[in-house]
């Protein structure tokens, strides 16, 4: 996509009802709470805001402008207060707009831990523990 196609896409991700459109993509988050819908559609949306602001700008912005405005929402989506669900299906539609900005977030996702959730095989998963620390003593 180019610059023209890019804004046009951002522009028109803003204003369409996600849930409805992307239903397919997790079924489960159609029949979650109206207020958690709210709070990752709000995200998503700010997402495109700083995207467009970086399209509009004279240079092209680089790769990793794009990818640091698309995980700067991700974290917020991480520390925000919704289902597991609404995380699940706010993270696949960062990743297709990662895809559409042409990166791919989810290669280079996969090792970061979004809040309780980490990516394997392309699927955002539950954390089920968390590394154990080297003591001093096993560093030795």
């Amino acid at each position: 996509m180019n610059k023209d196609e890019q804004l046009a896409f951002l522009t028109k991700f803003r204003w369409i009802d996600k849930y409805k459109t992307f239903a397919k993509v997790l079924p489960l988050a159609t029949i979650t709470r109206p207020q958690e819908k709210e709070i990752v559609t709000g995200i998503l949306d700010a997402c495109c805001n700083d995207l467009i602001a970086l399209l509009k700008q004279q240079s092209k912005p680089g790769k990793m402008a794009i990818r640091q405005a698309i995980t700067i929402h991700m974290d917020e989506l991480a520390r925000a207060g919704v289902c597991h669900t609404n995380k699940d299906f706010g993270y696949e539609l960062f990743w297709y707009l990662g895809e559409k900005m042409d990166i791919d977030l989810k290669r280079s996702s996969h090792a970061k831990v979004w809040g309780y959730w980490k990516v394997e095989a392309n699927k955002v998963v539950a954390v089920s523990g968390s590394r154990k620390r080297k003591t001093t003593s096993q560093q030795a």
